[in-house]
């Protein structure tokens, strides 16, 4: 748990694939509220991840976030994070878990008609189905390389 408001829950975790609707907005698990804040509408910050995919972020991360894409870079591979992370924006996750999404990280992300929303341990992934798939399949790859190296 963390200090200060620490969240209902410790970390996000499982995937759920998703119908973005014509407005553009998801829905989140119900029982994801807790992390973000509970029953209640809250802000949340959606921000620009490699993959690409849009990470959403509870509220008390936002100055962590921010921090962040201010900050000196040690190099370049952090610099180029910091510069795809981009300054986190500021929307509402309804107390009926609807989130929309805006339509320039929808683009960016290249998220349509469904999306993969994943578990991040300390904020969720939001990702186009395509880039899904090649990170699933990548995952595999790897886990099976590790095994085969193990001789298990």
């Amino acid at each position: 748990m963390r200090a200060g408001n620490p969240p209902a829950m410790d970390v996000l975790v499982d995937h759920f694939a998703v119908s973005v609707g014509a407005d553009g907005s998801i829905l989140v698990p119900k029982d994801w509220r807790p992390f973000f804040g509970g029953d209640q509408p809250g802000r949340v910050a959606l921000a620009r991840r490699p993959g690409p995919s849009i990470g959403l972020h509870p509220w008390r991360d936002v100055r962590k976030l921010r921090r962040f894409a201010a900050g000196k870079m040690p190099d370049a591979a952090t610099r180029k994070f910091q510069a795809e992370l981009g300054v986190p924006c500021e929307t509402v996750l309804s107390s009926k878990s609807r989130l929309r999404l805006p339509d320039d990280l929808r683009r960016w992300a290249g998220i349509k008609t469904k999306a993969m929303l994943v578990g991040g341990f300390d904020h969720a992934e939001i990702m186009s189905m395509k880039n899904w798939k090649q990170f699933e399949r990548a995952s595999s790859n790897s886990l099976a390389l590790a095994v085969r190296e193990l001789g298990l």
